[in-house]
């Protein structure tokens, strides 16, 4: 047994015991109070926020393929809202990794749909984010962002099958336009998702990922999940950068108290990178503790370790270990909302190469000003080692983004935006195919108009 192979098989134990540990330590599942709200069935007004809403109380696994949130509003259910908008920036900066720096003008009309239809125990959640986007005097690119939910449950058993799909002409990380300036989509975990944080010029691109999660609660207090997932990464100039994904994860959740919960998991990931068929092998154990306050504060922190193997067609397989954690908080006060989460994991190349070690961090938060004001700011930093690149590993990239928007009201329907965002990134420049990450600095200014529908309910 290789030394590797030891060090993993000692951090999935460590993570067995301390789980074993901490069940142990609790008293026998004695059924919750009524007002305990994670483990009731209830809604619940939260008090001291701006509204009387309801909230009703995030049940999804800790070991699941989505990050808690800090629960589902009443008024979101059951609704169908749309809204158009229309932007005009000032851009600064490189089309392509490694040209000239300059300031054009562009256009920005797109559309939003958010469906979300509940019934007593099944429910079903789809969103589309897209339009087209105008570069002045030279042509113009469409961008589309699909993803639905279907949650089905009966008896004991829970099932989700989840989608999500973006077209976009650059990586959708820190984009200035409609796509979300985020490092995940809808809460899906990182792990899950095809890797954008590299900067690679107008490269124009397909991504999916398919998720399918099966749970089983024995009581109240545990449940095993399981997950199958597949993801991929297309660019349309070339098919040697198509990066690619699947594998499965097991997990067992149990909640110590209404409040807090623990989970452990294992998963297996293979990576496939078209450039001479290159292929990585992930196992991954993780324990997870989550602490969530019903519409106030949602908290995860998971922790473990990564047993790597890469298959080099010119040699020996490489083995590794490596750090695998992750941090995600959502709070919420009267007038203020701030996401923030961190990561440490080995992802897909993002075109360049079959995986990257990847550190990353991001931040969103949103405050009400006055009756017609409202601001709000958001970031994220990904750092990005090579693993297995085309001319070899060792290259880096640091790659960020910032966004402040200052939104008024303009009546019951309108509304008007001022917008400002930058996005950087250092590293040498790394090329495969038509395919480049390098230096990039770009500046974007601009003004927005905004429309929202009347939404449409369902009985």
């Amino acid at each position: 047994m290789t030394k590797a192979n030891l060090q993993f098989l000692l951090a999935i134990s460590s993570l067995a015991v301390a789980l074993f540990a901490t069940a142990r330590a609790q008293q026998s599942p004695a059924a919750p109070k009524q007002d305990d709200n994670q483990l009731s069935d209830s809604s619940q007004a939260i008090q001291g926020t701006n509204n009387a809403d309801k909230y009703d109380p995030d049940d999804r696994p800790l070991s699941g393929a989505e990050d808690l949130s800090l629960g589902t509003l009443e008024t979101s259910k059951n609704v169908l809202n749309s809204s158009i908008r229309v932007d005009q920036r000032i851009d600064g900066g490189p089309r392509t990794a490694g040209n000239g720096y300059a300031w054009t003008g562009q256009s920005d009309v797109f559309g939003t749909l958010s469906l979300n239809r509940t019934w007593k125990r099944n429910s079903f959640v789809a969103e589309y984010d897209g339009g087209d986007i105008f570069y002045a005097g030279l042509y113009n690119q469409n961008t589309q962002n699909f993803s639905f939910s279907q949650h089905l449950t009966w008896h004991r058993w829970s099932l989700i099958l989840s989608d999500q799909m973006t077209y976009s002409p650059e990586s959708p990380f820190g984009m200035p336009g409609p796509l979300p300036t985020s490092i995940n989509f809808l809460g899906t975990k990182l792990t899950f998702l095809p890797n954008q944080t590299i900067f690679t010029g107008q490269s124009s691109r397909v991504s999916n990922s398919g998720i399918g999660q099966l749970e089983y609660a024995f009581s109240r207090r545990s449940s095993f999940t399981v997950i199958g997932s597949y993801s991929l990464l297309r660019y349309t100039a070339t098919s040697v950068a198509d990066n690619s994904q699947a594998g499965t994860t097991v997990g067992y959740n149990y909640a110590l108290t209404p409040r807090d919960k623990i989970a452990v998991t294992y998963g297996y990931q293979q990576l496939q990178f078209n450039y001479l068929n290159s292929k990585m092998e992930i196992n991954t154990a993780n324990l997870n503790y989550a602490h969530q306050v019903l519409g106030r504060m949602s908290l995860q922190i998971g922790a473990g370790a990564q047993l790597t193997k890469r298959f080099n067609p010119f040699s020996h397989a490489d083995t590794s270990v490596s750090p695998d954690g992750s941090v995600v908080l959502s709070s919420a006060w009267r007038r203020t909302q701030l996401s923030l989460s961190a990561s440490k994991s080995i992802l897909s190349g993002a075109g360049l190469s079959v995986a990257t070690n990847t550190t990353a961090a991001g931040i969103s938060a949103s405050r009400t000003l006055s009756r017609h004001w409202s601001g709000s700011v958001s970031g994220g930093y990904a750092e990005n080692s090579v693993i297995g690149a085309v001319s070899g590993s060792g290259d880096k990239f640091r790659s960020g983004f910032a966004g402040v928007s200052l939104q008024r009201t303009l009546g019951r329907r309108a509304g008007i935006s001022f917008l400002y965002n930058v996005q950087k990134q250092v590293g040498s420049e790394l090329c495969n195919a038509s395919i480049c990450g390098g230096a990039f600095l770009r500046h974007s200014i601009g003004i927005g108009l905004n429309w929202n529908f009347k939404p449409i309910l369902f009985q």
